[in-house]
């Protein structure tokens, strides 16, 4: 068998197949070699007629008729070992397609080894057939009827010949002219003819077989009692259900027998073995040559094909077509829809001929073209056939591209475009072919885009692609740091002039994208910039402006304006947009605005859907930016190991070249965790992985030069530390972004000012930050109010410590929570208050060690900190342990307890059910409980409404 997987027909292994199958061996060996033989007695007593004395006086012949596998030759053995008990000469002949070309090679075989044995007279070389003779020559034809009386004169003789329909025609006019003369003669003549092949009554073969004196017995399929009775006679193992072997096999006893002599199938029961599959070739190669042809045609062609098409294909008549179709079904094949296994195709295809196949596949794209078959349909044969001659070839590949990637098909859209490449009519349709391939494969090698990208780097500066394909590839350049590239591409489209509403809305879109990712490239597009709407056009160009309002919404939220109602736009985006090529940045672009505008939840649990979605659909890179964007969540809430898994999925998803200079958005996720874990060696790793010099031009880089900041100050290099928060405020300020909500560049700075005794610089950054008033980021205000706190005396820490406290707790984010908390125990230890302080020290051990921060929790108890970390401090009141979770994780528990059901409580949230499971599940263990109805009642909830849940 082949390694490779496909099914290779193997005619040495098929005919030792049969014959341990008993369709084909043993005629007139003299030896024992009876078969199981079942649902066969009435044609075994009518065939035993032949025998009789009655019979033997006027001669006689038996005809044993029926579909392909059925058991003609099975029965025929029979019938020869009843003829032999009964007295008979057996003499056999087996005929083939092979010798059907050979003149005399059915009636040597009846007496050759006779001859050779010495029980015959050998032919006179004078009665030798001539090469180039039509037929028996009367003194040829005595001969024979010599040998045969010679033969009779001993006793009953019966001529045993199986596959009567490949007989070669001199020795079927021998073979009529002998059976004429059998009268009164104790002759028999029994053959086997194949169903599917007919009869023409004006041949020889129609002659013998329309002879008045004939039994005919017909075999078929197996009934359910005759499968049991196979099933009942199978040999140890499991073994199979008598309907699923009639569903399988059809009743065919040859399929029938190689089914159940496989192994019982650990997968599918539907699955079939070795055994089945050759059995089930045999029979096709057994309906003869056209039989042959007409199942390799309809492999090609795959199901529901029509007899016309059929006959077209394999320029046969339609009513050969149909008898030979009729019998394939019959055998258990094929069926009404095609053939009734996908194996036994996938089998036949496997063992077609290349250069047959290719001409098959050729053909059919021609003639499935001139019926009008789907363009999908098309392209597949077309990609088989290797050949691209027809002149609708290029253009069919290239629409079944598109469809293909509708319908999430990238492998095949990415064959059909690559071939319609090659095939194009000229560099123009070949550069626009390009774009398509270069748009539709980033969703799974973004590597090749960018190599695919650099290749169209000439045509795009030159201006030879249409303004629709240019401004199609801008995001794809960017990402991959082709500024320049990108630049003169707007700038072509900008001078064209585009009049059509939808490519000016494409264009307006593409520059306010530009605006919220790459502000350093937007800074110089200059005018093209001043030109975006201020707002979402209330009377769009074009029926779906979904990108533009997305990206709206986060340039909103990004400049801290009209926060509530980018919100809300980002949210009916992410609502009504399916993810896809064309829209996956509108999606990340409001997935984002949620984020930057504190709505973790709402962010999270469309991050979650949107990421199973694109899992499903097999688009690693789409997954790897939802991945970055869940991690950005998981880090603000401070669960710093999701957010540390979620990073390094991302990472794994798509590698660093293929991330461009996105990956500023996973590596700041990783360090960040990372040091708030106070695993330095992990965030060394991503602080040391090379980035692209274009990153610092990008929102994400904004992130990437605060988190390679914390690291620094967390290793002590604080010149390097401020150098990296100082640049990132530099740039927000002069791409006119600066927000509270984007990155906290002031806070790293002002707690490295601080560390350089500098405290004055530090608190005028702390309070420029917090004059900057944004209600949505209370955790951002929480933190600054942390860090001012270092700076002002002992009498006014405490009230700042409770002010960044509470902003905390409503914004969810456990790690700072944890930071306060340990302030305030170090502030109260100072002030003398030794057990308030131990009492806030416990809280903040206990959420730092339920969002991952060893750290933190080695710092609080140092010197029991193996002890709290097998048990941790339990003296705690229920009022206290309550204080330490989060408004989410507040709101979840306080309807569990209540006695909602999780599709209730996500429901009332806005939430998704898995979202509600990750909340109760830590709610559980910070309150040391196992089932809802142990939740306290005293949990408080209040109503939120949707922007807040």
């Amino acid at each position: 068998m082949p390694e490779s997987g496909g099914f290779s027909y193997n005619k040495q292994w098929l005919s030792s197949f049969i014959q341990a199958s008993g369709s084909a061996s043993g005629l007139g060996s003299g030896k024992d070699t009876q078969v199981l033989l079942v649902e066969r007695e009435a044609q075994v007593a009518e065939l035993s007629t032949a025998f009789s004395d009655e019979s033997l006086a006027f001669g006689c012949l038996g005809l044993i008729t029926g579909g392909i596998g059925c058991g003609k030759t099975e029965l025929l053995e029979e019938a020869a070992r009843r003829a032999r008990d009964a007295g008979f000469r057996v003499v056999s002949a087996s005929c083939s397609p092979a010798e059907q070309s050979l003149p005399y090679a059915m009636i040597d075989q009846l007496f050759r080894d006779l001859a050779l044995a010495g029980e015959l007279p050998l032919m006179p070389d004078a009665l030798r057939p001539a090469r180039g003779d039509t037929g028996p020559s009367p003194e040829l034809l005595r001969f024979y009827h010599e040998v045969l009386t010679t033969i009779a004169a001993s006793g009953p003789v019966l001529l045993a010949i199986d596959d009567i329909q490949y007989a070669d025609e001199p020795s079927l006019r021998s073979l009529l002219y002998l059976y004429r003369r059998f009268q009164g003669s104790p002759v028999t003549v029994m053959v086997t003819h194949g169903a599917q092949f007919g009869i023409d009554a004006t041949t020889p073969l129609g002659e013998l077989l329309f002879q008045p004196r004939i039994h005919r017995v017909t075999v078929g399929s197996l009934s359910k009692e005759g499968i049991c009775q196979l099933i009942r006679c199978q040999q140890g193992g499991k073994r199979r259900d008598a309907g699923e072997v009639i569903a399988l096999t059809g009743g065919n006893p040859l399929l029938a027998k190689a089914l159940l002599q496989d192994p019982f199938p650990a997968r599918a029961a539907s699955s079939v073995g070795d055994s089945f599959l050759y059995a089930a070739l045999a029979c096709i190669h057994s309906s003869g040559t056209a039989g042959l042809r007409t199942a390799r045609a309809m492999a090609v062609l795959g199901s529901n094909v029509s007899v016309e098409l059929l006959s077209r294909l394999t320029g046969l008549e339609a009513r050969i077509t149909k008898r030979l179709i009729q019998a394939l079904n019959d055998t258990g094949i094929l069926s009404d829809r095609g053939f009734c296994h996908p194996q036994v195709r996938a089998a036949v295809l496997d063992n077609l001929p290349t250069n047959e196949a290719a001409e098959l596949h050729h053909r059919a794209a021609i003639l499935l073209h001139e019926e009008g078959a789907p363009t999908l349909v098309l392209a597949q044969h077309l990609l088989a056939a290797g050949r691209l001659s027809e002149p609708w070839a290029t253009k069919v590949l290239i629409e079944a591209g598109r469809e293909a990637l509708q319908t999430d098909q990238v492998s095949l859209a990415l064959k059909c475009l690559r071939a319609a490449e090659e095939q194009a009519a000229d560099e123009r349709e070949r550069l626009i072919i390009n774009t398509e391939l270069a748009t539709s494969v980033w969703r799974v090698k973004p590597e090749v885009a960018a190599r695919k990208l650099s290749a169209l780097a000439e045509p795009i500066s030159q201006g030879r692609l249409p303004a629709a394909r240019l401004l199609a590839l801008v995001p794809g350049m960017l990402w991959h740091g082709l500024e320049q590239e990108a630049i003169s591409a707007l700038e072509f489209v900008e001078a064209s002039g585009p009049a059509d509403p939808a490519l000016r809305s494409t264009r307006d879109a593409t520059l306010l994208w530009i605006q919220c990712n790459y502000p350093g490239v937007a800074t110089r597009l200059g005018s093209l910039i001043e030109s975006i709407p201020a707002h979402p056009p209330t009377s769009p160009p074009v029926p779906d402006h979904s990108g533009y309002d997305a990206l709206w919404a986060l340039t909103s939220v990004v400049q801290g304006n009209q926060v509530d109602t980018a919100v809300g736009t980002a949210e009916q985006v992410l609502q009504r947009v399916r993810i896809g090529d064309k829209t996956i940045e509108s999606l990340t672009a409001a997935i984002s605005a949620l984020l930057y505008a504190g709505r973790l939840d709402l962010a999270d649990s469309w991050c979650e859907r949107l990421g199973s979605e694109a899992a499903d659909r097999k688009a690693p890179t789409w997954q790897a930016v939802l991945c970055a964007l869940r991690g950005q969540v998981a880090l603000q809430r401070g669960d710093l190991p999701a957010a540390s898994q979620l990073a390094d999925e991302a990472l794994r998803l798509t590698s660093a070249f293929g991330w461009g200079v996105g990956i500023g958005l996973p590596l700041s996720t990783g360090i960040n965790a990372a040091i708030n874990k106070g695993d330095y060696r992990t965030a060394e790793k991503f602080v040391l992985q090379p980035v692209p010099e274009r990153l610092f031009e990008t929102r994400f880089g904004l992130h990437y030069l605060v988190a390679r900041g914390r690291y620094h100050l967390a290793q002590g290099h604080l010149q390097a530390a401020l150098a990296d928060f100082l640049s990132c405020g530099e740039r927000i300020r002069s791409w006119g972004i600066d927000s509270t909500g984007l990155v906290t560049w002031r806070i790293g700075a002002a707690e490295t000012w601080l560390r350089m005794n500098n405290r004055e610089r530090a608190v005028q950054l702390i309070e420029e930050l917090l004059a900057m008033n944004n209600p949505s980021q209370s955790g951002v205000r929480g933190s600054a109010l942390r860090v001012l706190a270092m700076t002002a005396p002992p009498s006014r820490q405490q009230k700042l410590l409770a002010e960044a406290l509470e902003l905390l707790q409503a914004s969810g984010n456990r790690h700072e929570m944890a930071l306060v908390l340990a302030d305030l125990s170090g502030l109260h230890r100072e002030l003398g208050d030794r057990a308030r302080g131990r009492t806030y020290a416990r809280r903040a051990w206990r959420i730092a060690k339920d969002c991952g921060a060893a750290a933190l929790c080695r710092s609080l108890f140092p010197s029991a900190h193996d002890r709290i970390l097998s048990s941790a401090p339990d003296d705690l009141t229920m009022a206290e342990v309550i204080g330490s979770l989060t408004e989410a994780e507040r709101r979840v528990g306080a309807l569990a307890a209540q006695g909602h059901s999780n599709r209730d409580i996500a429901d009332r949230l806005f939430i998704t059910v898995s979202t509600v499971e990750q909340h109760l599940t830590r709610v559980y263990r910070k309150l040391d409980v196992r089932h809802r109805q142990d939740l306290p009642s005293s949990l408080a909830f209040n109503e939120p409404d949707r922007n807040t849940a």
